[in-house]
């Protein structure tokens, strides 16, 4: 595709409707690919020397064409009020740097700095392919929360999506999944086993093409880059070493056998776990269900029509807490069935728990040792 500039001579005897091929693979009129051009720069002094040479009527097609809503009638009013009542988004638009369609899907409040970055990564001028699929990709990742459902049979370990979001997670060191009452931007159906599994299986993938691509340069007598920590220290002093037949074998069995993707699995796994410790969470601890056990209690599965359950927390992990409400009885509440601004509830504290048609009230009542402990 040429350049604005190309555009407007193309354009000069029959004006801005002259079609051109556009980013998408569409037609479109070189105006419209002008004001899309120019928006996606920032510059909004582009947009108004575009429009600037363009009579109302031909402004509001060129408007309509780049995705902006342009009232019937306003043409007839005269550039001005046209152009008055599109400002607003105009502004907004090179602000954000997209089109009218981009507008829909962006969120209405951003910071600039969090636009620029992800709009870019998404400009037309870079991209090939679907604009307003772009679009839709940039409203996921600036977004404060995402629920993800997870369709068909594969296995998280086999979702490249979810896999991508661990390994940047690790890279990062974050939190990147909420699951089970733990907060996270990616909200899934996992467990803590299948997330801590997850961070296991992206941490394998990452080392051994980290290994592979270094290996191929070091084959070819280039200078081998920075290799993942993941890869284990000897294979990676046998590539920043002397190349030699012997050498690139034991290199090639190591990730051929497993050793380089195991080794890295344990420390990916490792490393999600610390990260679960530092938030006061225990892989190991035993779960609500074991708990209950313990204590010779029976967990049963509450009236969500009409049932009521008051009693003291006697076991919590990472999920839920269960309420004794009767002397060998007791029920879960799991900590995603909370408010988002609901506290958990302690050993100890009283729980209420009001089931009315399916919608569920939960009132606490701290226990005396939960108040001090809050004082100190």
């Amino acid at each position: 595709m040429g350049s604005i500039g190309e555009h407007l001579v193309l354009s000069a005897d029959p004006g801005f409707n002259f079609p051109c091929m556009g980013n998408t693979g569409n037609w479109e009129s070189a105006g419209s690919i002008a004001v899309r051009e120019s928006l996606c720069l920032g510059s909004i002094d582009g947009v108004m020397d575009i429009l600037g040479s363009m009579d109302a009527r031909d402004i509001a097609g060129t408007l309509r064409e780049a995705g902006f809503d342009i009232s019937d009638g306003i043409a007839e009013k005269g550039r001005d009020a046209l152009l008055a009542s599109v400002q607003e988004d105009l502004e907004r638009a090179a602000e954000m740097r997209v089109d009218g369609y981009g507008l829909e899907y962006a969120p209405k409040s951003f910071a600039a700095k969090e636009i620029d970055e992800v709009v870019m990564a998404f400009s037309p001028q870079d991209y090939v392919g679907d604009y307003l699929a772009a679009q839709s990709i940039q409203s996921v990742l600036s977004a404060k929360t995402v629920k993800v459902d997870l369709l068909g049979v594969a296995s998280p370990g086999e979702r490249g999506s979810l896999l991508f979001v661990a390994g940047q997670a690790m890279d990062k060191d974050l939190q990147g999944f909420g699951y089970e009452g733990i907060a996270g931007k990616y909200e899934v159906p996992l467990s803590m086993s299948d997330v801590v599994e997850l961070h296991r299986d992206a941490a394998c993938l990452i080392a051994e093409e980290s290994a592979r691509k270094a290996i191929t340069s070091w084959a070819n007598g280039e200078r081998v880059g920075e290799i993942s920590e993941l890869v284990p220290d000897s294979v990676q002093r046998l590539m920043h070493g002397s190349l030699s037949v012997a050498a690139v074998i034991s290199v090639v069995n190591s990730i051929e056998s497993g050793m380089v993707g195991r080794h890295a699995g344990d420390m990916g796994a490792h490393h999600y776990e610390r990260l679960l410790k530092e938030q006061g969470y225990d892989l190991n601890a035993p779960t609500v269900d074991q708990q209950a056990d313990q204590l010779g209690l029976v967990v049963i599965t509450p009236d969500t029509r009409r049932g009521q359950y008051v009693g003291p927390v006697v076991g919590i992990d990472h999920r839920a807490t269960i309420i004794k409400f009767a002397r060998e009885k007791a029920v879960e509440l799991p900590f995603d069935a909370l408010e988002k601004d609901h506290s958990k509830p302690k050993l100890g504290d009283t729980v209420r728990m009001k089931f009315n048609a399916g919608i569920l009230t939960v009132n606490v009542k701290e226990s005396e040792r939960s108040i001090r402990d809050m004082g100190r």
